[in-house]
């Protein structure tokens, strides 16, 4: 979890750069990287869906947005762009 928070907070402190952004696109490659170390293969795909469910599953918006309002939404648009790679 420690692991996890510190990404969070990385984020939110990059929140009002582009999601383009290579610093964003790094935390949010670390963030693909985590879930596929502790939780399952994390393709493209399926991290492109996760990104969706950020911000259209309330579990997931209340529990992202506990560090940032606008955390969810911000990650789905880094994980657009990263996946376009």
């Amino acid at each position: 979890m420690k692991e996890a928070d510190s990404i969070y907070k990385s984020l939110v402190l990059n929140i009002k750069k582009s999601p383009k952004d290579i610093e964003v696109q790094e935390l949010i490659h670390q963030w693909k990287n985590h879930i596929s170390k502790y939780y399952y293969n994390c393709t493209d795909e399926i991290f492109y869906e996760l990104g969706q469910m950020y911000i259209s599953d309330e579990r997931f918006r209340k529990n992202v947005g506990q560090y940032d309002q606008g955390l969810a939404q911000f990650m789905f648009e880094g994980i657009k762009e990263y996946c376009k790679r």
